[in-house]
């Protein structure tokens, strides 16, 4: 399907533009009128200013989603506004998608990389390649009310501890013969997937047992682990009280390494499916870190989404979301004639035989069990892409 029929309202029920708010910084009044009425005709709300000094001030008033940049402006240029707003804490994580005219030319490249640019893009009669940077540094940017995607390693493991012992503290109040065994289940699965990869593998190891207690609905075992829990929770949490004086410069998350060197206009793109929004951003940042762009999905039917408009040269999914579980959306990708031959690694805490080999039966490039080491899987993910060109 050519582009401007994927982008179109009527085409799929649904405008790509999804209420995204997007600051539009262009001097000529006719593009600027153009592409106002374009992107809202997609779904967009849009504001327009046609000078560098006008977006300033409209930034200060509301902060968008996103920011769409003509290169040539009068006085301040688009590279310039792009590093000012990058150079603003309040505004340095909105993207910034800078347009040129004319063809992207290798040193345009460069200044916009320095700037801090998000993606550059010719503007083409129809605005198409616009629309899809957009859209796509807005996939990739976490929105409001979810956990934040940039968070700090440090960050996310306070957060996983305090969380966790406050609902070791229900569950226990809870143990009983009639307990709500799913509840449990639920709470081991997460401690499964984000105990090791947040490098806690003793919590991810006694949250399976949990996960068999509940299984077998034993609930004098199930209480045995859960106070077994609680202290490891605890204490994890008082070691972190007594480091937080002294604490060292925020380490990267395990295996990230340095940035790798990107081309604006040309990064792998990964569809990464995981209810567990600590998940999503270990490994959203670690694959960044390691040259891929990321479009998030909290459940079976976004990612289904993504994977269909974007057409992304892997996916990531975890066996268990809600809605469509794992194992439906890769049958589902398998069955269809556009995305049967993208690449899918599962993710997930189940670790017995047969649910590895009902992934593999179904069509899977790769199976990663929860808890795992971020770089084991960036490797596997760029193994698995290369094998499949």
């Amino acid at each position: 399907m050519p582009l401007r029929e994927a982008l179109s309202p009527s085409s799929s029920g649904e405008t790509p533009g999804r209420g995204w708010s997007v600051l539009v910084v262009e001097d000529s009044p006719l593009q600027r009128r153009l592409l106002g009425d374009h992107l809202r005709s997609l779904g967009f709300v849009v504001r327009l200013e046609p000078a560098a000094p006008d977006a300033l001030a409209s930034l200060s008033e509301a902060r968008p989603d996103a920011i769409l940049c003509d290169i040539v402006l009068p006085g301040v240029d688009g590279f310039a506004l792009c590093r000012a707003i990058k150079a603003d804490p309040a505004l340095d994580a909105v993207p910034v998608v800078l347009v040129t005219s004319t063809d992207v030319d290798e040193s345009d490249r460069l200044l916009a990389s320095r700037a801090g640019a998000a993606a550059l893009v010719a503007r083409r009669p129809g605005y198409d390649a616009v629309v899809e940077a957009l859209v796509g540094v807005l996939d990739e940017a976490p929105t409001g009310g979810e956990t934040d995607a940039g968070a700090t390693l440090a960050d996310l493991r306070d957060r996983f501890l305090a969380e966790g012992r406050e609902e070791v503290d229900r569950l226990l109040d809870r143990v009983a013969p009639d307990a709500d065994w799913a509840d449990l289940s639920r709470a081991a699965h997460r401690w499964i997937g984000r105990g090791g990869t947040l490098g806690y593998p003793g919590i991810g190891e006694r949250a399976r047992e949990l996960e068999a207690a509940a299984a077998e609905h034993e609930p004098g075992t199930a209480r045995r682990v859960l106070e077994s829990l609680a202290r490891m929770f605890a204490g994890a949490l008082a070691a972190h009280a007594e480091a937080d004086g002294e604490r060292a410069p925020e380490p990267r998350p395990p295996g990230s390494g340095p940035r790798a060197p990107v081309a604006l206009d040309g990064p792998r793109e990964v569809v990464l499916a995981d209810d567990d929004e600590a998940v999503l951003a270990i490994v959203r940042t670690t694959l960044r870190n390691h040259g891929w762009r990321c479009h998030l999905a909290r459940n079976g039917v976004e990612a289904l989404a993504l994977v269909r408009r974007i057409r992304p040269a892997a996916v990531i999914v975890d066996v268990n979301m809600p809605g469509r579980d794992g194992f439906e959306v890769l049958a589902e990708l398998r069955a269809g004639a556009a995305t049967r031959n993208v690449p899918v690694l599962l993710l997930t805490a189940r670790h017995q035989e047969v649910d590895v080999l009902r992934g593999f039966d179904l069509g899977a490039a790769d199976y990663v069990v929860k808890p795992f080491n971020p770089l084991e899987l960036s490797a596997r993910l760029n193994r698995l892409v290369h094998s499949s060109e």
